[in-house]
């Protein structure tokens, strides 16, 4: 029995399965309050840049996007970051990168490294180009 009768009658379906699973719905203005920024400030172009291309995706491309950078599908419930990492958006400082080289994901970390593209469009595209094609962990380069 993985969960309590009692906590059955306390809660309905839904929150029981937000408390478990955490939000269907990816709240930028949630996951903006609980990143950190590595290279790059919050006022930094580029960053206003990607939330500004995060709110244009749609809920699906969110939820990809999640799964790119993090492997899961949903965020958890507001009051229950406590005990999960923070996002973390870091600068993709690699020699040669430049608006042609894609984001670099790690899910372990929640952890996205991203190039300083040059404007919004070259972000748009090559984050949907690394959420729709990348294969998930292969192993160390």
């Amino acid at each position: 029995q993985l969960v309590p009768a009692r906590a059955l009658r306390v809660l309905s379906w839904s929150e029981l399965e937000t408390q478990v699973c955490g939000v269907r719905e990816v709240n930028l203005r949630l996951m903006k309050k609980h990143t950190h920024y590595v290279v790059y400030k919050e006022t930094d172009a580029v960053v206003k840049r990607f939330w500004k291309v995060l709110e244009s995706f749609t809920p699906d491309e969110r939820v990809l996007f999640l799964k790119f950078c993090w492997g899961r599908t949903r965020l958890p419930a507001a009051g229950r970051w406590g005990n999960t990492r923070k996002f973390k958006l870091s600068k993709r400082v690699k020699q040669g990168t430049n608006d042609s080289t894609l984001p670099m994901a790690h899910t372990c970390f929640f952890e996205v490294e991203l190039p300083p593209y040059s404007n919004e469009a070259v972000m748009r595209k090559r984050l949907l180009t690394a959420m729709h094609f990348s294969t998930g962990y292969t192993g160390f380069q």
